[in-house]
């Protein structure tokens, strides 16, 4: 008996079979750069393991998997072609991702819309950001930078994206899109000089240059804001839906109501007889099963063919699955549909309902009024709505994180009606017009009214002098129909401020940060609109060891088990990708799980699939890294320490962040080699703590966790949040398993990681001896260990060289790869070499406020870039001391910039493939530092 899967969805299909590789196989599926795929533990055909007659039934508890952050394109996703780009989408369907972020290409989409409104491509070249920047630029943060873009760009990145669309469209996930926010080019407000168009304020430039800086904002209130707006998503659905209908087969023609059906579904997962895996519909779908096509299983010169089953219903077959080859190793899991696709009387129409907009992402609004934000929000979904009346806004919590001081309850959402309180409204019809009230009725008190201006909503003319027709109170949510002048009504919801300023239900808010700061637990669930929990865990694309698994195991269960929970998915919101793959494992499987997880357990399985088979020193290695790199309990996420623990943590959380100005992102790497202080070490204020209390707190015995070493007062704070000798421990654990997984690529990637986790720890405490040496005016000690530090910068790039996945050369070939012409070759090469190092813009003295955000450990950038600089600091504070003088901070920067600038401008070649033995290399440094 061959076994058979069964699916709504190609997603459904896809990640069946990869729980089934991974949980009755043993086999183990990562992002290439992290180590790739493991199938040496597949048995061969005939012997695939079976499972009991009763089965296994798996539910996803929560419809969404959500995917993508808003900068995944610039900081991961910015060079990467159509090959590349169909990995991606197969490896998010092996992880059940149902909700991607669809924004490559929307540029060519703004070219077009903005000609409709008499704006030329020489307009665009100062609005849109190069390349690498495009991200910050569709926010509104800046513009100009790193562009302006080619016409070659334009277009290559819209194809990108149509080929993007229909892939993810042929595996059944419904693609988010862009909207419009209201961020503008300045040649608008020459085309239309009575617009409300403003400037925003300066986001983290040196000295506020109008080239970049201070991008115009179109104000919701003004009628072009929403022309704008429909404009864009109506050319969106216009320029995708063409590539849908045009080469061999399409993409199977979707339905956007069959899309709906399956996005909105719980699906489970059951495996019978031989096995059999089923995901059926959340809803009763009154379908049946049917025969769609099957899945060929290739090893060596044998093959079995599994059924592909999928679902119909009344309205025609649910059947997204068209054609598509999912390739791990040697391999090859193809699926495609042996009979004609149906879509009975569906019109393939809108490739999605939500659509993503975040109008204020780390700028605050003009005003903090209320009525002010609601009208924004409600300007902003109407112009989304009025492309796509059934339109859904997606938008990043990360504002109420971020701009908390700013995104208080009036500003989120003060609602009009309390459980108390009836709302009435009616027109008030005089002789000289009408007159819109508002009854606030309080049940024992009477009602008060007062006069009350609305904003345009959904069509609806709210606040003007169209008679009211019908009321509806439905729980505290008001409702009020007005006719139109087409005779039809139309439905909005009476409610204030951002998050009630749609309709009800038209919203999802990503809690972008809930793996550390849940915004769910402090909004009453976002004041009842609908959001999606998830984990952000990586800044800048930045390479670090580093997790939080114990509240990845429980906070998704818990924020859907909570009372009046409105959770309707999990996400992953990573800045960057292709790093700690353990957390992404877990995370994805937590769209699956009903309970939390016990990572104990699910750990060794995890260590048995990443390496195909079981080595207990490495198992070993796994247990101390969990309770350290992926134990982050740094007062942040807390997950199991008990309340007498936590008191202890956050009051000495609490004294270490007063006395060291310690307010690191705890997932942004700030290890002293990729981001180097910008401080003056002359200047030593005294904590008045003793050298014990600065150097280390313990909690109580078993609940010991590692909070900050020994550093001079107004050192910005390198992150560390466990004992560095255990981890040490694990190295050493994981060198003595590595004669067992020789040709790993798993293991390889894992050992270079964890060698060059443990040795950028280690150059901190040496860059804070060197540092302290100076201030003690030990020149002999200064030296000592400024050379022990530049040696460390050689050494872990020596070790980097040895992986393939830690190359400089890659991401600069990547980016000139794309260029058609030599201006587009050094203009791409130059972003690319300026995201990862300076980022944004320098003058003589004074370095990018973002400089290193976006730092890597990469070889080639350490010995090249990293290595210059610190070699130059070193060199002025031992002259200082020669001399018997302060730092000179700013000759350093004067000296230290133009190197920078130079390198960013700069083509000389690196490697693009590993050199060296990685265990030779981690071993005999292991010995050199540790033994």
């Amino acid at each position: 008996m061959f076994p058979s899967i069964r699916g709504t969805t190609g997603v459904e299909i896809v990640s069946g079979l990869h729980w089934y590789l991974k949980y009755w196989c043993g086999a183990h599926v990562s992002w290439d750069k992290t180590g790739g795929i493991q199938t040496t533990s597949i048995p061969k055909p005939g012997s695939l393991p079976l499972l009991k007659d009763e089965g296994v039934k798996i539910k996803r508890p929560v419809p969404w998997n959500y995917y993508q952050n808003v900068v995944t394109s610039s900081y991961s996703f910015v060079w990467w072609d159509w090959e590349r780009w169909e990995k991606e989408v197969d490896w998010m369907a092996l992880q059940g991702i149902n909700l991607p972020l669809a924004f490559t290409g929307q540029e060519a989409i703004w070219q077009k819309v903005f000609k409709d409104f008499n704006i030329s491509s020489e307009d665009l070249n100062g609005f849109f950001g190069g390349p690498a920047f495009l991200a910050w630029a569709r926010m509104g943060n800046l513009h100009g930078w790193g562009g302006p873009l080619s016409q070659n760009w334009l277009d290559q990145q819209l194809v990108l994206q149509k080929q993007i669309i229909s892939r993810m469209l042929e595996l059944g996930m419904t693609p988010v899109l862009p909207s419009f926010s209201g961020n503008v080019p300045a040649a608008l407000t020459k085309i239309f000089p009575s617009a409300k168009i403003t400037r925003l304020g300066d986001w983290n430039t040196v000295d506020a240059d109008p080239r970049w800086c201070c991008t115009y904002l179109l104000d919701p209130s003004d009628p072009l804001f929403v022309e704008i707006g429909e404009a864009f998503i109506r050319k969106q659905i216009k320029a995708i839906t063409h590539t849908r209908t045009q080469g061999k087969g399409g993409n199977g023609g979707l339905s956007k109501a069959v899309t709906k059906c399956s996005s909105r579904s719980n699906y489970s997962q059951r495996i019978r007889g031989s096995w059999k895996l089923e995901y059926l519909g959340y809803a009763n779908l009154m379908s049946k099963w049917m025969k769609m096509g099957e899945l060929t299983y290739r090893l060596g010169g044998n093959q079995l063919h599994f059924p592909i089953w999928t679902m119909s219903n009344f309205k025609g077959i649910i059947a997204f699955v068209r054609q598509f080859n999912i390739r791990l190793d040697g391999y090859s899991y193809n699926l495609g549909i042996t009979q004609p696709y149906k879509t009975g009387s569906l019109e393939y129409g809108d490739v999605t309902d939500i659509y993503n907009c975040d109008t204020f992402n780390e700028n605050s609004p003009p005003t903090s009024d209320p009525d002010y934000i609601s009208t924004l929000g409600a300007a902003v979904y109407q112009g989304i709505s009025k492309g796509d009346k059934d339109a859904v806004w997606l938008m990043q919590g990360w504002l109420f994180y971020s701009d908390s001081s700013f995104w208080k309850p009036p500003q989120m959402k003060e609602p009009l009606v309390r459980h108390r309180v009836l709302l009435l409204w009616f027109s008030y019809h005089q002789n000289r017009g009408a007159m819109n009230v508002l009854f606030l009725c309080d049940k024992g008190k009477g009602c008060s009214w007062a006069l009350r201006k609305l904003v345009m909503m959904d069509g609806c003319p709210l606040g003007s002098d169209v008679g009211l027709v019908d009321l509806k109170i439905v729980g505290t949510e008001v409702y009020a129909a007005w006719p139109n002048l087409g005779g039809q009504s139309c439905m909005a919801p009476f409610n204030s401020a951002l998050l009630q300023s749609v309709p009800s239900g038209k919203m999802i808010v990503l809690d972008l940060f809930a793996d550390v700061k849940p915004i769910w637990k402090t909004s009453f669930q976002f004041y009842g609109t609908p959001y999606i929990w998830c984990m952000l865990h990586n800044f800048g694309g930045n390479i670090e060891m580093y997790g939080v698994l114990d509240s990845i195991a429980s906070g998704p269960v818990e924020a859907r088990v909570s009372a009046n929970s409105t959770m309707v998915g999990v996400g992953m919101c990573m800045e960057g990708i292709e790093h700690n793959p353990i957390v992404y494992e877990l995370m994805s499987e937590m769209a699956f799980r009903e309970e939390k997880v016990k990572i104990n357990d699910w750990l060794k399985s995890y260590s048995h699939r990443r390496y195909g088979k079981a080595i207990h020193q490495v198992d070993a290695a796994w247990e101390i890294l969990y309770h350290t790199i992926y134990n982050c309990t740094d007062g942040i996420a807390r997950n199991g320490v008990d309340s007498y623990c936590l008191r202890i943590l956050l009051r000495k959380l609490k004294q270490a962040k007063a006395l060291y100005n310690l307010e690191s992102k705890p997932d942004h790497n700030h290890d002293y080699i990729v981001m180097l202080p910008d401080w003056d070490p002359s200047t030593n204020v005294e904590s008045g703590m003793s050298n014990h209390q600065k150097k280390i707190y313990f909690l109580p015995p078993g609940n010991r966790r590692y909070l900050f070493q020994q550093t001079p007062a107004g050192l910005p704070q390198a992150h560390l949040w466990y004992p560095p000798e255990d981890v040490i421990k694990a190295l050493q654990l994981f060198l003595a398993g590595g004669k067992n997984l020789t040709g790993s690529l798993t293991y390889r990637y894992d050992l270079v990681d964890l060698t060059r986790q443990v040795l950028s720890k280690l150059a901190n405490q040496v860059y804070i001896k060197a540092v302290t040496s100076f201030q003690e005016k030990n020149i002999d000690d200064l030296n000592l260990n400024s050379h022990k530090f530049l040696q460390l910068i050689k050494d872990i790039d020596l070790l980097l060289a040895s992986d393939d996945n830690f190359l400089l050369g890659t991401w600069l070939e990547s980016a000139k790869k794309l260029a058609v012409n030599p201006s587009e070759l050094k203009q791409y090469e130059w972003n690319a070499r300026t995201q990862v190092t300076m980022w944004f813009d320098t003058n003589e003295t004074t370095q990018s406020k973002l400089h290193d955000y976006a730092n890597k450990f990469w070889s080639g950038i350490l010995e090249n870039y990293y290595l210059p600089r610190a070699t130059t600091y070193f060199s002025h504070l031992s002259e200082s001391l020669r001399q018997n003088k302060k730092f000179k901070l700013i000759e350093w920067r004067k000296q230290w910039i133009p190197m920078s600038n130079k390198w960013q401008e700069g083509n000389e070649l690196y490697p693009v493939k590993a050199k060296g033995d990685a265990l030779t290399i981690s071993q005999a440094l292991y010995e050199k530092y540790f033994s």
